[in-house]
């Protein structure tokens, strides 16, 4: 049997213990080599366009984070009417937004209205997006500096109030799991790239 082979940060990627054996993954570390006789690929992606067509499956950093399983549950065990809060802190490169506004849609639905600014002081970044998915409305916050990464997370619904404050210390970290689980291929990943296009044209404020 081929084996999966995971091609991320492997210092992130956490994994119950005995499941790189029960399910024949394999680590991979960004930049290292990829075995020519590889078996399906997982690569993050932020990396994916300089793989080849093949049998490569995409995973996104926000649907793999090792706490966004137990809030999936909370937000589709709720109402679906509520507004959803994401900040982060770091050293990120904007394709993140698309990432995460990627995310969102495979939850709450297409999106029906965007809005973006950016505001630059100096080194650090400041970007919003305020998104309407329906009868959801989503804020979402970048501060990119070279500051440690931190994510927070926060879901109001009706009758409910879920936070996740992730990584203050610098160590989110991913879900083998859920790499295996919910990564895309190509095709389904394809709206990937129109979310880019959209954070690309930004408004400055």
């Amino acid at each position: 049997m081929m084996k999966h082979l995971v091609y991320g940060d492997t210092g992130r990627i956490l994994a119950h213990e005995n499941l790189l054996r029960e399910e024949d993954a394999v680590l991979c570390a960004i930049g290292g080599m990829v075995p020519e006789n590889a078996g399906p690929l997982y690569v993050p992606e932020r990396v994916a366009s300089s793989f080849p067509e093949g049998e490569v499956k995409v995973y996104f950093d926000l649907e793999v984070q090792s706490f966004f399983g137990k809030m999936v549950e909370e937000v589709k065990g709720g109402s679906e009417k509520g507004v959803f809060r994401l900040r982060r802190k770091g050293p990120y490169e904007r394709e993140i937004m698309a990432s995460d506004l990627f995310v969102l849609s495979g939850i709450f639905g297409e999106p029906d209205e965007v809005r973006l600014k950016t505001r630059k002081l100096g080194s650090v970044s400041h970007e919003i997006a305020m998104v309407r998915f329906g009868g959801v409305m989503s804020h979402l916050e970048y501060t990119r500096s070279n500051a440690p990464e931190s994510l927070e997370v926060e879901w109001s619904g009706i009758k409910q109030i879920v936070e996740f404050d992730c990584g203050m210390d610098g160590k989110l970290t991913y879900s083998l799991e859920r790499i295996l689980e919910h990564a895309k291929n190509r095709q389904d990943a394809g709206k990937y790239e129109a979310y880019l296009e959209l954070v690309k044209g930004g408004v400055e404020a």
